[in-house]
């Protein structure tokens, strides 16, 4: 029994049909849970249907709490979770943090006093929808490739760390003298730097030197380029992941999921 719920829970048998409308039921709940978080911060609305939307999360919670309760009795017919301590290496996962976080925000939001906190707390509701499975997936995906490419990912960060640094001491240097109150020291320049990297920056503080709007315009290009550079290096990534998955994919059989062997292996 512990083993069959564990399998339907997460949807590791394709074909059976308990597992499939499980898995729409749930994910149908969590969008529907998300929508109605978001309905929540509305006045309108909560004064219309507030009745309604709390024993949808009533009900909503009661069902996350059962399968988050499922889930840590019978991960352990898992082998990633079997042996003593088990159990409590699944509860310290991060998909069980996930199923944790989704059913938290319910029980906190009985200490919210003010209002407006309460309404924040129950917005987190939201993060819900990262227990889609489809979801899941793409996390998964995500995380491989920054681990894969987390050198260059790296360097990246440190060459705008330096960029900026270098560009918030050039356009202090150009422009305090004429600007002292909007360009004060360094750091001020800093955050207007990090600003024009990200063309992000203020309207009311921009160069009036000649010398500062070249520094401006040096920097504005440099930010473009700077995440440009990121962006190449994890499109990359995803290709070659989806190369890998789709050539791992090709080498099982789709019928009875077994490794077909070529005459080279």
């Amino acid at each position: 029994m512990r083993a069959l719920i564990w399998t339907i829970l997460e949807s590791l048998d394709k074909k059976s049909r308990t597992a499939r409308y499980y898995g729409l039921f749930m994910s149908t709940l969590i969008v529907l849970n998300a929508a109605a978080a978001i309905a929540g911060t509305n006045t309108h609305l909560e004064m219309r249907y507030g009745r309604f939307l709390l024993w949808f999360e009533c009900a909503s919670v009661l069902l996350f709490s059962v399968e988050y309760l499922l889930r840590a009795w019978s991960c352990v017919s898992d082998e990633r979770y079997c042996g003593p301590f088990g159990r409590a290496r699944y509860l310290v996962s991060g998909l069980a943090m996930v199923d944790l976080l989704a059913i938290a925000p319910f029980f906190l939001s009985f200490g919210a006093i003010d209002l407006r906190t309460l309404r924040l707390v129950r917005l987190v509701r939201i993060g819900r929808l990262i227990r889609l499975k489809g979801y899941r997936t793409a996390l998964d995906a995500i995380r491989t490739v920054i681990l894969e490419q987390r050198q260059e990912l790296i360097l990246c960060v440190v060459l705008f760390l330096m960029l900026t640094l270098i560009s918030g001491s050039a356009i202090f240097y150009c422009e305090n003298p004429v600007q002292p109150e909007k360009f004060p020291d360094v750091t001020a320049s800093l955050s207007w730097a990090v600003g024009a990297l990200t063309a992000s920056t203020p309207a009311d503080v921009q160069p009036m030197t000649s010398g500062g709007k070249v520094c401006a315009s040096i920097i504005a290009i440099l930010g473009i380029l700077m995440f440009a550079l990121p962006t190449g290096i994890i499109s990359a990534g995803f290709m070659d992941y989806a190369k890998s998955v789709r050539k791992r994919e090709a080498r099982h059989c789709p019928h009875c999921g077994k490794i077909i062997l070529h005459e080279e292996d």
